[in-house]
């Protein structure tokens, strides 16, 4: 078991006992990734403690860079692959290790459900919209098994360490550091011939959060990751990032979206929208917060898809 970690040390020590208890899990390389908060400390202490945790220091370039030093430094043959905000119920690792039996050409893809508070908190709006997301993802997968692959959602999962290091190795990867390197990497994986399956039972759950600022990150990431797909991958997604974000919005949330082209109208837009989710949220309406956070988001995806660029992206 491979899982990166950055800045989480609760939530990794809740995640480290929680598979300690599954006499299923074997090795789990733990890659710390820049914490700062005191996580390399408390993985040496669980080291110690237990021969099955394995400490590693990331290279410090995100999750991808860190699951990447880990999967190098795992024995196995057969990954699983945890974000460190997931929380794996029992025997997950003995239902991922089962699909492998016999191959190692497979990717399996699990279940993560987002807990979603009820009644939803003041400023919880980007875990509502989170889990919507990707519930409809996983309607996806479940009607088009394609889709396990060219919409690859990373988080728990699990595949051969050769096919892992191939992929990469293969020089089909770019080089850069945003959302959607999951989905480009389940591209390539499709393109070097492995195959994907959707496992609803094999259950994760993910413990979101996303203050407003992340929240308008994530976005511009998001915005900056769909657009290197648009431009590696046409034919998996042919419709411009600008066509795509636009599309479906009412007509006044078009338009203003669409003003936002240029940079100091985008500005004072966002800004505007920010002081209407924090009102929105100090007056109770959920319903606003929600929105407003719908609109600011196809924003701040349209900005990131139009400074990918300025990332030093080559398709």
């Amino acid at each position: 078991m491979v899982i990166p970690t950055r800045n989480r040390r609760a939530r990794i020590s809740a995640l480290l006992d929680r598979l300690l208890a599954d006499p299923g899990d074997h090795e789990i390389v733990v890659v710390d990734d820049g914490s700062a908060d005191g996580t390399p400390e408390m993985l040496a202490e669980y080291a110690r403690r237990t021969g099955r945790v394995v400490p590693v220091v990331g290279p410090s370039a995100g999750s991808s860079g860190a699951r990447r030093a880990g999967v190098e430094r795992a024995s196995g043959e057969i990954l699983v692959l945890l974000d460190d905000d997931v929380m794996p119920e029992p025997g997950l690792v003995a239902a991922h290790a089962a699909h492998h039996v016999g191959t190692d050409d497979l990717l399996v893809l699990g279940y993560m459900p987002t807990t979603v508070p009820d009644p939803l908190p003041r400023g919880a709006f980007a875990t509502l919209l989170y889990a919507q997301e990707y519930e409809k993802s996983c309607l996806g997968y479940a009607s088009d098994p394609d889709l396990v692959l060219t919409a690859l959602w990373m988080g728990n999962v699990s595949m051969s360490r050769r096919r892992f290091l191939e992929a990469f190795e293969s020089g089909r990867m770019p080089r850069f550091t945003f959302r959607h390197e999951d989905r480009i990497f389940g591209l390539v994986l499709r393109d070097l011939g492995v195959g994907g399956i959707f496992d609803r039972s094999i259950v994760a759950r993910h413990v979101h959060s996303r203050p407003l600022e992340a929240f308008l990150r994530d976005c511009y990431e998001n915005g900056r990751g769909r657009e290197a797909i648009h431009r590696l991958y046409p034919e998996v997604l042919p419709q411009s990032s600008e066509d795509a974000y636009l599309d479906g919005l009412p007509g006044p949330a078009r338009s203003l979206v669409a003003t936002t082209r240029r940079e100091p109208v985008r500005r004072a837009v966002v800004g505007a929208l920010k002081g209407g989710i924090v009102a929105a949220g100090a007056v109770g309406s959920r319903a606003g917060e929600i929105q407003l956070a719908r609109i600011v988001r196809k924003v701040e995806q349209l900005h990131g898809a139009r400074d990918l660029d300025a990332a030093g992206f080559e398709a």
